[in-house]
C-alpha cells in the first residue's frame, strides 16, 4: 500500500512537472538556449532513482531557487515592454491626432484661399467686362467726333476747331482709361500671383507633414509587430 501510495504520488509529480515544462518552453525558458533562459536549465525531471537516497534532489531544478526568479524577471520584463509599448502607441495616437487637428487647419485655410482666388477671377472678369464696354463707348464717340470733323471741314472752321478740342479731349480721356486699366490690371495679377504662392506653399506643408506622419507611423508599426513577435 506505501509503494502504491508514493507510485501514485510520482506520477502525479511528472504530470505536474511536464505541465511546469510546457509551460517554461511557451515562455522561451526551454532549452537552456532558448530567449529568455539566460543559459539557466529550467526544465524539472523527476529524478526518480533518488527517491531512496537523496529524496531532497527528487526534481532535477528547485523551483523555488530557479523557475520562480526567472518567472518574476520575465513578468517584469514583459510588464515594461507592454508600457513601453502602450507609451509608443498613445504618442502614435497623439501625433495622429495632432497631424490631423494639422490638415483640418490647413484644409480650411486653403478653401479660404480658394475662395479669395475665386472672387479676384470674379473681380478681373468683371473689371475686363466693364473696361471692354467703356473701350467700346470711347471708340465710338471718337468714330462720331470722327465724322462730325470731316464734315465740319466742309462747312464751318470754327466747328472744325471745337470738334478737334473735343476730340484731343476724347483722345485725352482714353488715354488715361487705357494706363489705369493696365495698372489696376497688373495689381490684380500681382495679387492673383501671390495668394498663388501662398496656396502652392501650404500644400507643400501638408504634404511633408503627411510624409512625416507615414514615416513616424510606420516606425511606431514596426515596433509593435517586433513586440507582437517575441512575445
Amino acid at each position: 500500500e506505501r509503494e502504491t501510495s508514493i507510485s501514485r504520488g510520482l506520477e502525479a509529480l511528472e504530470a505536474k512537472a511536464q505541465s511546469a515544462n510546457m509551460c517554461a518552453q511557451r515562455l522561451l525558458l526551454i532549452p537552456a538556449e532558448a530567449k529568455n533562459a539566460g543559459g539557466v536549465s529550467h526544465q524539472i525531471d523527476v529524478q526518480k532513482e533518488l527517491l531512496e537516497t537523496e529524496s531532497w534532489r527528487l526534481l532535477s531544478v528547485d523551483p523555488t531557487a530557479v523557475i520562480k526568479p526567472s518567472l518574476v524577471q520575465l513578468k517584469d520584463q514583459f510588464l515594461r515592454e507592454w508600457q513601453q509599448q502602450q507609451d509608443a502607441k498613445i504618442e502614435a495616437e497623439d501625433a495622429a491626432q495632432k497631424r490631423d487637428e494639422e490638415k483640418q487647419e490647413r484644409t480650411e485655410e486653403l478653401h479660404r484661399l480658394k475662395e479669395i482666388m475665386q472672387q479676384q477671377e470674379l473681380e478681373e472678369k468683371r473689371l475686363r467686362e466693364e473696361h471692354a464696354r467703356e473701350l467700346e463707348e470711347i471708340n465710338k464717340q471718337c468714330k462720331q467726333y470722327t465724322e462730325r470733323l470731316n464734315a465740319g471741314r466742309a462747312t464751318d472752321g470754327k466747328s472744325v476747331v471745337q470738334s478737334r478740342g473735343e476730340l484731343a479731349s476724347l483722345q485725352q480721356k482714353y488715354d488715361d482709361f487705357m494706363n489705369t486699366s493696365k495698372a489696376e490690371l497688373r495689381e490684380l495679377d500681382a495679387c492673383l500671383s501671390s495668394e498663388l504662392d501662398v496656396l502652392t506653399d501650404h500644400k507643400m506643408r501638408i504634404e511633408q507633414q503627411l510624409q512625416e506622419l507615414g514615416e513616424h507611423l510606420r516606425g511606431k508599426v514596426a515596433t509593435l509587430r517586433d513586440y507582437d513577435c517575441s512575445a
